[in-house]
């Protein structure tokens, strides 16, 4: 299934900004939500962590004010709807109980600049890796005032299930193609991006690049999956998509292993249905997914 944008975490995508905040300053401030590709605007659960308390969407001033702003929110998906429609997605808003929010009630510190809506995982083994949610929320009031600027008055956030796994790694390796030498090299180092399937699987989202290819695309081979045995850590290979969608595996003799004090995956695969092909790779975990 295709991922959007998405571990257990959530990724949230912010439609507009500006909204007019409380009249006791000195100069006109406002409030809103940031653009849409702003980082802090995107949410992961983490499917290991057991209940956890997640940061929602992020509400911003433009300057700091001398007395704390009181940004009150209220739950429409409705929203989400509209999104589904427009775009043909399939976003899910969450069953009673997958989440909680404590409170709809953002309070920007006096001093500061943002705050952010707190949402609250009570068991995140009841949220699915195949499933994007979705919430939709729009501004009703800040400080008790009703004048909104309505073009920044929604906001719609993404919710994504990740395993520890999940993540940019840079890919550096050998690959041997008994039947197309050019094919046979040194490989990366490249950033891949190993996105959650279960609670111990990733796969990758880009195709397995390979010597003497321009990457992106790279030789469209196919998308490796990794399967992590808890505790020994081993890791079996399997694949799927693109030209070869099937036939990688873990080459024999090779121990196929991720190290978790490093966060990183030493991985050797060959394929069952091609003699004399084979991909050894190291793949070192950088940051996690946008």
């Amino acid at each position: 299934m295709k991922k959007m944008l998405p571990f257990l975490f959530f990724a949230i995508t912010v439609f507009s900004s500006c909204l007019k905040s409380n009249s006791d300053m000195d100069s006109p401030v406002y409030v809103g939500f940031p653009a849409a590709t702003d980082s802090s605007n995107k949410l992961w659960v983490k499917s290991a962590a057991g209940a956890q308390t997640i940061d929602g969407p992020v509400l911003k001033l433009n300057a700091t004010s001398k007395s704390p702003v009181n940004v009150i929110l209220e739950q429409d998906n409705s929203i989400v709807t509209a999104y589904n429609t427009a775009n043909g997605t399939s976003y899910a808003v969450p069953t009673a109980s997958q989440y909680n929010i404590p409170s709809l009630t953002v309070t920007i510190p006096a001093g500061e600049r943002t705050g952010k809506l707190m949402i609250n995982i009570p068991n995140p083994s009841l949220l699915s890796f195949t499933q994007t949610y979705a919430f939709g929320f729009k501004i009703a009031s800040v400080d008790g005032e009703n004048t909104i600027n309505v073009t920044g008055k929604t906001v719609m956030a993404t919710m994504t299930l990740i395993n520890q796994y999940d993540g940019i790694y840079v890919l550096t390796g050998y690959s041997y193609d008994v039947s197309d030498p050019s094919r046979t090299g040194n490989t990366g180092p490249v950033e891949m991006t190993l996105y959650s399937t279960g609670i111990y699987s990733v796969r990758m989202l880009e195709p397995h690049p390979v010597p003497g290819t321009a990457f992106p695309p790279g030789a469209a081979i196919s998308h490796p999956s990794y399967t992590v045995y808890p505790v020994i850590y081993g890791v079996t290979i399997s694949s799927d998509g693109g030209p070869f969608p099937a036939g990688m595996m873990n080459e024999p003799g090779y121990s196929s292993r991720y190290e978790p004090l490093t966060k990183t995956f030493y991985v050797s695969s060959i394929w069952s249905i091609a003699v004399g092909r084979k991909f050894t790779d190291t793949l070192r975990y950088i940051r996690r997914r946008l």
